[in-house]
């Protein structure tokens, strides 16, 4: 129970026996289910839907990333691509460029591009971490009062996870 209450994820053991003392047939159960994922699908694809300004992620350390706006003159990813190269050089350290909400594209520490990467409904396209079971992803910022502080990335994920 403890795992459904803090990650949304349950044993499907449990899930058909909950579900057999409340009185609710497995049709009833497959049919939520199936509501409940298009109804995230459609939210999800909403939220990425909606533009944002392309930023760069270093990663200092395991876990830890900073994260650095690109100037606003940047209009292609072709042009994003060779500032990220540029920090994953000066840094010597992993880069990740967060174009949109969908698309991300990782460069190694000598700026080479390894992978680019479309994040689907339930998987973040930014670096992330398990955390208590769950994905998590922090930056580094220097918000305007000059200090640096460490902030979780929101990312949608899946409100609920049967597993076997």
């Amino acid at each position: 129970m403890q795992k459904l209450e803090e990650r949304g994820e349950i044993y499907a053991g449990l899930l058909w026996k909950l579900a057999d003392s409340l009185g609710i047939d497995a049709a009833t159960i497959d049919a939520l289910i199936e509501q409940d994922r298009r109804e995230f699908v459609r939210v999800w694809n909403e939220w990425a839907d909606v533009p944002i300004s392309p930023f760069i992620v270093i990663r200092l350390l395991p876990a830890v990333h900073k994260r650095s706006d690109l100037p606003d003159r940047i209009e292609t990813v072709e042009e994003a691509e060779i500032i990220a190269a540029d920090a994953a050089r000066h840094w010597r350290k992993k880069v990740y460029l967060q174009w949109t909400r969908r698309l991300s594209v990782r460069f190694d520490e000598d700026g080479e591009i390894t992978g680019r990467t479309e994040s689907v409904p339930g998987k973040a396209s930014v670096p992330t971490m398990r955390l208590r079971g769950s994905r998590r992803s922090f930056v580094l910022e220097n918000p305007a009062t000059g200090r640096t502080v460490l902030r979780l990335i929101g990312w949608p994920e899946h409100p609920i996870s049967i597993q076997e």
